[in-house]
């Protein structure tokens, strides 16, 4: 683990299997936090994209070693897929997966999880705000931690791979809208100016939210 700037760097080195997955056992780099085995919603924001075969990124929500759940980030060498698996009794199972288009440029790309009661859901995006769903599936399991991690597979032809992450965050997410209709002139009486503030997240805030804007 070490730092570039402000993001972390999660590394694996070639040669050898830091799958979190295979066989039923995690051998992914990770860092992990407690959380509390309660409805949540966590982002991760990567400035890195796998692009060699079996190169991994993502997030691994753990009950313990030998039940969890992991989202990922994982190319094929030529195509980059989001995928999610169970973890339960050592034994792995896959349960939802899309191949994915980046638009052109893209240097980062964001994970989302959300888990309400034990429905988990999986979502990426290419900009932070835009959020594309990989899909739904049911789980029960009894959360204790989660974070990040980096993988690779395959032994002695894994290829080397570095994650590199801006964040990694949990709670209320808000998205906050603007829009009116027409162009609005001095003196003007009667315009309507909308701001629309939302919490995209599956936790409840608490307290009382302000929102202050520089009207048009």
């Amino acid at each position: 683990m070490s730092f570039s700037g402000s993001d972390l760097l999660l590394s694996v080195p070639a040669g050898s299997n830091h799958d979190p997955a295979f066989g039923g056992a995690d051998n992914a780099v990770r860092i992990v936090q407690n959380i509390s085995n309660a409805d949540f919603t966590v982002i991760v924001k990567f400035d890195s994209i796998p692009t060699a075969q079996y190169q991994f990124q993502g997030i691994l929500a753990e009950q313990d070693s030998a039940n969890y759940v992991l989202f990922q980030f994982g190319s094929t060498g030529s195509s980059l897929i989001a995928n999610a698996a169970t973890v339960l009794a050592h034994n792995e199972t896959g349960v939802i997966g899309s191949t994915i288009s980046l638009p052109g440029g893209t240097t980062s790309l964001w994970l989302r999880v959300q888990r309400s009661g034990n429905t988990w859901t999986q979502s990426w995006s290419a900009d932070g705000s835009t959020y594309n769903t990989v899909g739904s599936f049911t789980q029960a399991l009894t959360i204790a931690d989660i974070g990040p991690f980096v993988g690779n597979f395959s032994n002695a032809s894994a290829p080397a791979f570095t994650a590199s992450i801006d964040y990694f965050a949990s709670g209320p997410f808000w998205n906050l809208t603007k829009s009116h209709t027409g162009n609005f002139t001095q003196g003007q009486t009667g315009a309507t100016y909308t701001l629309t503030a939302s919490n995209t997240g599956t936790v409840a805030t608490s307290g009382t939210v302000t929102l202050t804007d520089t009207l048009p």
